[in-house]
């Protein structure tokens, strides 16, 4: 699957939409600043969105550019792989309603790097890197601090991604609509 994406070095990964919100643009430029861009590449998954004018600007004009594979959309399998070959998830997003790309990764065994806003530090219950996502220097910082996430540090991050099963969530949507029919 790395041939055929031609990732062909240790990568660290993005996963979502090239909008603006998603604030790749920051994040190329703080890779570009991490130590770790000397030994990851990093590698790009998402469709082009409205409003990519910027994000192509700095894909283009990185002094990292030559490192930085845009993979556009990739199918479940090879996602499921690419979390689970990725040295690091990251994922500095200006805003998510929940936030599931971070479990993806941390149910791979996959370190991750986020934001410190919106729903991200909920879902992340402690197992992530939390930087503020406006803040290019803490988001390099933040690269170079996920990579070397411990085994046990991994290890606690998937036990905590198991408890998000899709039965579970049925059970609380229900839950939450027996309350509302009962209040009426």
């Amino acid at each position: 699957m790395r041939t055929r994406l031609g990732l062909e070095n240790d990568y660290l990964l993005y996963v979502g939409d090239l909008t603006p919100r998603k604030n790749l643009a920051r994040l190329v430029r703080a890779y570009a600043r991490s130590k770790a861009s000397a030994d990851f590449d990093l590698a790009i998954v998402g469709a082009r969105e409205f409003r990519a004018a910027e994000i192509e600007r700095e894909l283009s004009s990185s002094p990292c550019h030559d490192r930085i594979h845009r993979l556009g959309y990739v199918d479940s399998e090879d996602l499921r792989l690419l979390y689970a070959g990725a040295a690091a998830f990251l994922f500095p997003t200006l805003y998510e309603g929940f936030g599931l790309p971070v479990l993806e990764a941390f149910a791979s065994g996959t370190p991750v790097l986020s934001s410190n806003t919106s729903s991200i530090p909920e879902i992340a219950g402690g197992h992530a890197v939390l930087v503020d996502p406006e803040d290019e220097v803490a988001i390099a910082e933040g690269i170079d601090r996920a990579i070397d996430y411990s085994p046990e540090r991994l290890e606690a991050a998937r036990v905590h991604a198991a408890q998000f099963t899709w039965e579970r969530c049925a059970r609380h949507t229900y839950a939450v609509y027996e309350d509302l029919i009962d209040e009426s």
